[in-house]
This record gives structure tokens, C-alpha cells and sequence, in this order.
């Protein structure tokens, strides 16, 4: 706390930005148990009425408005000092771990899979619906997911494994938070070690805000505890590697993140590239160590092909699986119709979306030539899966790109992902995927045109790339 207050504690204005943020996300934890108190219930969906949707609603957006507004504030913040920040960082995150369940039961899965496992039942050959009747943990699993088979990689199945290991919900879910909380801390403490390495003074706590202070980071992986995290520190981890010029180390952050969930796949595929091109022998060798690291990992748990088809399901055409994307917001317009038509709208917007990526991706591998161009590409092609190309996004998934935006040179794309997180946040008070997905990806698509018809506003040499582009 010294850090916060005193000497080197940074500018007046840097401590009133983040008191302002930190009551915000206090206030977010108080709705969480008000909610609880309330309903008296954990389980998130199925519960509720209109009133109480309202109520909380409202309270959500007086609260997360202004710490919204200070978040974008201080990421502009050149005056900050870094370790300020990095203090800071820890006081959000640790208030933001106090929330209870309010707009995800995703938690509940994790602790079912787990349960799973101690019960010997296979998460990846079934849902937690084969859990007993009775079962407390199958009590509180999301009914969209009741009989789904585990969608995550190995690295998260041992997780839930552990936490599945207590007598009780609230001791299995006091250990999955505190798991999920760690983890946070470490990828800040990662960031952190980036920042003071490889970024300019002016920019390097800004851009520590930029992923520390997000307030959308902070309650969907601290608060909500969503299990992204551990795939956040793996590429965190990945990015300090790569920036240090420790290749296979690299390598290995990547697989423990891809391990954990395969959503960083274009990361992975364009670094390879990139080091297929600089130095092949390096670059097998890290494929090996990747490939190795799965094959150990899943072992315990293989059952033949079939045991990739939970976690390979989001690449799957699904009719079922839309939300928050203009692909849903069209399926619903036409299911006005007919259902088939809303199927064949389904179809339309999910091969319109495949098209775009496998476009971008190409564009991708074309343009990497070094380090900072697999980042920036990485970051582009995940921006675009989850603004436009994909049906089915929900929120968190945008903490998937902080990492790679903490060394972005443009200015423009830190922005649009600090507006993209904050407005994000903001959105959960009207809990409505149609809706948030009309008015935020719409409006930050239309910040991105606006900024980018701009030709003044160029990219900035504000990383440095010296050891890994040795």
C-alpha cells in the first residue's frame, strides 16, 4: 500500500483513477450478493424476475460507468509510474475476487467436470448430466451445458480435477478462486516483467493499465473466475519469452496456453511460421516440444479421436451455439419468419465468418516478417473472429487479446481494445446477447472506421524487439 500512497506513488490524478475504479468493482461485488441474497440461489440462469432483473440492471450501469470512464482515462495516463500500477493492480484484482456467480454458472461447470473425474466418469466422453440426480455440484451446471462433454484442453481438466476434489460446493468453489485469482496475479506480475523490459518509459504503464486495470479482465477472470485465465497467462508468459529472444521457452508458454484451451491457435500457427522462416531447425524442434506437451498431457484422459470433439467444438458448425454476434442478430430477424430460414441465416453468417478468417489468415502469414507482425496479426485476426466472423462470442473471450495488446505499437488498436473492454463491462446491465451485440460490436466498428480513416494517427516504435529479432 505503501506504493499507493507517498513518495513514488505516482501523480494525484493516477490514485484518484484508481480509487475510482477499485469502488467500482466494489460496488460490482456488493450487486453479486445482493443478487444471491436475493434470489437465494447460486445458479445464475433460470432464476429471477423482471423486477429484479431491472433493479440490478440499473445498479450495474450507475456503478460500472464510471469506473468504465476511469479505466479509459488511465490508459492514457503517461504520468503513471509502473510500479504504481502494478499496485494497483493487485488491489482490483483481489476486490474483484469477492464476487459471487451473477452473470456466468460456467464456474459450476469446471467444478462438475471435476467432480467427474473424482467420480472416474470421463468429462470428455460425456456431460456433468451423467452426474447423480441429487448431486450439488450437477445442481448449479448451466442447462446449456448439462450434457455437454468438457470444451477445454487438459491443462484446465486437471485443474477442475483438483478443485472436483472437495466434499462441497462452496469448498470447491472457494479453491477454484483462489486458483483463478493466482493466476491472475501472476499474469499481472507477467505483464509487469514486459513492460519495465521491452516498452518505452512513456508508454510502459500505460500499457500495464491497459491489461492490469481492465475492469473486464478483472470481474470475468478474478470475479466470474473463467477459466481463460490460465490460457491468458500462458500467452503473457509467451509474449515475455518471445520478447527475451527465449524461442522454445516461447514455445512452451504457447502450449501450455493452447493446452488449456485451443482459442490461441492463429498465435501459435504464425509464430511457427515465423520461426520456420528464420531458423527450421528451431522451429521443429519447438513443434516437437508443442506436440509433446498435448500427447503428455492428454494421456490420462485419451480415448481415441473422439475425445477432441468437446474441445474442438467451437470450430464446428452449430445452430444451437449463437450469441452476441450479428450472425444470431440475423438468425433472430429471420426466425420471424420460418425456422428454416433462420437456419439457413445461421449457415450464411457461419461460412461468411470462415471465409473472413481464413482470408485474414493467409493476409496473416504473408505479412509476418518478425516478431511485432506476428503479434499484430495475431491480434487483428482474434479482433475479427470476435467482432464479426464468429456466432457464438461471449464476453470474456475478449481478455483473450490483452496480451497481445500490451506491446501493440498502433495506438489506434490499444484504444479500440481498452473502449472494446470497458464498453464490454458495461453491457452486462442489460443481459440480452442481441442486444449487446447490436449496440457494442456495432459501435466499436464504427470507432474503428472513424480512427482509421485518420491518417495522422500512425503506429508508434514504442516496443522493443532487439533480442528476439537477433
Amino acid at each position: 500500500m505503501q506504493l499507493l500512497r507517498g513518495e513514488g506513488a505516482g501523480p494525484p490524478a493516477t490514485r484518484r483513477l484508481l480509487a475510482l475504479l477499485a469502488l467500482s468493482l466494489a460496488a460490482l461485488v456488493v450487486i453479486t450478493w445482493v443478487r444471491v441474497g436475493w434470489l437465494r440461489t447460486l445458479l445464475v440462469d433460470r432464476t429471477g424476475t423482471p423486477w429484479s432483473y431491472g433493479l440490478l440492471g440499473l445498479a450495474w450501469l450507475a456503478v460500472s460507468v464510471p469506473g468504465a470512464r476511469a479505466y479509459l482515462r488511465a490508459v492514457e495516463d503517461e504520468r503513471a509510474k509502473l510500479r504504481t500500477v502494478l499496485a494497483g493492480a493487485v488491489v482490483l484484482h483481489t476486490t474483484a475476487a469477492l464476487t459471487l456467480p451473477y452473470t456466468s454458472n460456467d464456474l459450476f461447470s469446471n467444478l462438475a467436470y471435476g467432480r467427474m473425474a473424482r467420480l472416474g466418469l470421463d468429462p470428455y466422453a460425456s456431460g456433468p448430466g451423467v452426474l447423480p440426480a441429487g448431486d450439488p455440484f450437477r445442481a448449479l451446471v448451466s442447462v446449456n451445458w448439462i450434457d455437454a462433454p468438457s470444451v477445454y484442453g487438459p491443462v484446465l481438466t486437471w485443474l477442475n480435477t483438483l478443485a472436483g476434489r472437495a466434499d462441497t460446493v462452496p469448498a470447491a468453489m472457494a479453491i477454484f478462486k483462489l486458483a483463478m485469482l493466482a493466476v491472475t496475479l501472476a499474469t499481472v506480475g507477467v505483464a509487469y516483467l514486459v513492460c519495465r523490459r521491452h516498452l518505452a518509459p512513456g508508454r510502459a504503464a500505460p500499457a500495464l493499465a491497459l491489461f492490469a486495470w481492465n475492469p473486464l479482465l478483472a470481474y470475468e477472470i478474478a470475479g466470474q473466475a473463467h477459466n481463460d485465465g490460465v490460457m491468458l497467462l500462458g500467452l503473457t508468459a509467451f509474449v515475455w519469452a518471445a520478447l527475451g529472444g527465449r524461442r522454445l521457452l516461447a514455445v512452451a508458454f504457447l502450449g501450455l496456453a493452447f493446452w488449456a484451451k485451443f482459442a490461441i491457435a492463429p498465435v501459435v500457427g504464425l509464430y511457427l511460421w515465423h520461426l520456420a522462416r528464420t531458423d527450421r531447425r528451431k522451429a521443429a524442434l519447438g513443434a516437437l516440444v508443442f506436440v509433446g506437451m498435448g500427447v503428455l498431457l492428454f494421456l490420462p484422459f485419451w480415448k481415441g479421436p473422439e475425445t477432441l470433439l468437446g474441445p474442438l467444438a467451437a470450430v464446428r458448425a452449430n445452430p444451437g451455439r449463437m450469441t452476441r454476434s450479428f450472425t444470431e442478430i440475423a438468425a433472430f430477424f429471420a426466425g420471424l419468419a420460418s425456422a428454416p430460414l433462420r437456419a439457413s441465416a445461421y449457415r450464411i453468417g457461419w461460412t461468411l465468418g470462415q471465409l473472413l478468417l481464413v482470408v485474414l489468415a493467409v493476409r496473416a502469414v504473408r505479412r509476418v516478417r518478425d516478431l511485432a507482425s506476428v503479434l499484430h496479426e495475431s491480434l487483428v485476426w482474434l479482433l475479427a473472429y470476435l467482432l464479426v466472423a464468429s456466432p457464438f462470442v461471449l464476453p470474456w473471450y475478449l481478455t483473450w487479446v490483452l496480451p497481445l495488446a500490451l506491446v501493440e505499437a498502433d495506438p489506434r488498436l490499444r484504444r479500440l481494445v481498452a473502449f472494446y473492454s470497458a464498453l464490454t463491462l458495461v453491457a452486462w446491465c442489460a443481459d440480452v446477447p442481441e442486444l449487446q451485440a447490436a449496440v457494442v460490436n456495432t459501435w466499436v466498428l464504427v470507432l474503428a472506421a472513424r480512427w482509421w480513416r485518420r491518417r495522422g494517427a500512425e503506429a508508434e516504435p514504442s516496443v522493443a524487439y532487439r533480442a528476439s529479432a537477433a
